[in-house]
């Protein structure tokens, strides 16, 4: 080897060497920014992200206590406010943790009012109706009965009391427990297949994801990205913006009752004259931009299950073994809630997948009212309600008017409607 090529070798290592270090001080520094300021900056960055929801150790998910921001869903913004407890509520109740209340609303996205300030959302109507009770809502977006169970058993252990629980059990429930709880111990909520206790590999990753989240968020930014298939991608997109993200049973009648702004049951026999004009061009871009493709089609997996129990979603213990899933969950949630003095009642509702294939009585009402016999105060069935409005309107109308556009969820019109239902019956 001659000297001029033992020289070049040696600059060339001494470069690699000052590289590496100048890297390793770059990557070092980029770590104590993200630890110290990542949470920050990661608002900042990520402007289209709900910065209010947070991972929860034992129930999964939830959201940040005091809390005033904007949500986001689908084209939709909104504001958001939590009171000291992480519950939703008005404004008003920043900074206020009590937890003793008369009722307890619990349920997903529908029940947390996804796209609505709180007071355009049923629960928050329902409270403004009944100022004399103290109501908290617990819902929070993709919770399902595994998550009920496990964040009432988790709040009654804190000492928090509620005299009244009612579960809004959603259509799409049965898929989120079918495919993306596992629940162990009727206590942990964990991710579907994934494993309890968590290995120390889990552990040291959640922790990095909470003390470095610009790093993480860059980590998941690569891993969606670098996915060949874009279905998968937009699959794993969706699911990252959410998860961050005894007595008789009663019926509910058809009786008059006065809402405020919530029109009364009379307003819903308007005949197809007088029905809304057509979805203008602006609110159809809003549905064809919107996360839920093909909610519409009768064969979409979230709801098909209440009118095909044969659907292939449902993993390999199909439909009718998770709603059996599901029941043994809230037989659990009643002999817990019982336990600590509460009643509980449970509420259903159609998505626009019930209204234009299945019947007003569903599987889903079936199946829950059954449950409810002996167990429930109150079953609060919205079926009747919408499946009347989609007669004396058509189903198309009631979907354009009552739900947001593209969406499977209610507007503040179908938001008014449960709250009437909830009403009429009564909460105490």
């Amino acid at each position: 080897m001659s000297v001029n090529q033992s020289r070049g070798g040696s600059a060339l290592a001494k470069s690699a060497v000052s590289t590496g270090f100048v890297l390793g001080i770059s990557i070092l520094l980029f770590l104590i920014i993200d630890l110290l300021a990542g949470a920050r900056m990661r608002e900042l960055i990520d402007i289209h992200r709900d910065h209010f929801r947070i991972s929860h150790p034992i129930y999964h998910h939830d959201l940040k206590p005091n809390s005033r921001g904007i949500g986001y869903w689908g084209t939709w913004t909104y504001p958001v406010c939590t009171d000291g407890n992480g519950f939703k509520s008005g404004c008003d109740r920043i900074g206020v943790k009590q937890k003793s209340f008369d009722v307890a609303f619990i349920g997903d996205s529908f029940t947390e009012g996804i796209g609505l300030p709180y007071d355009k959302t049923f629960v928050g109507m329902v409270a403004n109706q009944l100022p004399e009770l103290t109501i908290a809502n617990l819902g929070v977006v993709s919770y399902s009965p595994a998550i009920y169970l496990s964040k009432l058993t988790y709040l009654f252990s804190q000492g928090y009391r509620f005299k009244h629980i009612i579960v809004f059990i959603d259509i799409g429930d049965a898929y989120d427990e079918a495919n993306e709880y596992d629940l162990f111990e009727n206590k942990f909520v964990v991710a579907k297949g994934e494993s309890y206790p968590f290995t120390w590999l889990k552990q040291a990753k959640r922790w990095a994801i909470r003390h470095f989240p610009l790093t993480a968020l860059g980590w998941d930014k690569w891993q969606q990205f670098s996915l060949r298939s874009p279905q998968v991608r937009r699959d794993l997109t969706n699911a990252t913006l959410v998860a961050e993200q005894a007595a008789d049973t009663r019926v509910i009648g058809n009786r008059d009752i006065s809402l405020g702004t919530i029109a009364p049951n009379s307003d819903t026999k308007q005949d197809a004259s007088q029905a809304s004009p057509p979805l203008p061009s602006d609110v159809k871009e809003r549905a064809s931009r919107n996360i839920y493709e093909g909610i519409y089609e009768k064969n979409y997996p979230k709801s098909e299950w209440t009118y095909n129990t044969a659907s292939v979603h449902y993993g390999q213990e199909g439909v009718l073994n998770t709603l059996e899933k599901m029941k043994r969950e809230m037989n659990q949630l009643v002999s817990l809630a019982t336990s600590y003095g509460a009643t509980v009642s449970i509420g259903v509702y159609p998505w626009p997948g019930q209204l234009k294939y299945d019947t007003s009585d569903s599987l889903q009402v079936r199946y829950w009212k059954d449950f409810c016999t002996d167990k429930c105060l109150y079953f609060y069935n919205n079926f009747p309600a919408f499946f009347q409005l989609a007669r004396e309107k058509g189903t198309q109308r009631i979907i354009n008017d009552y739900y947001f556009a593209g969406d499977v969820h209610f507007n503040e019109r179908g938001n008014e409607v449960i709250a009437r239902t909830i009403l009429e019956a009564g909460v105490e």
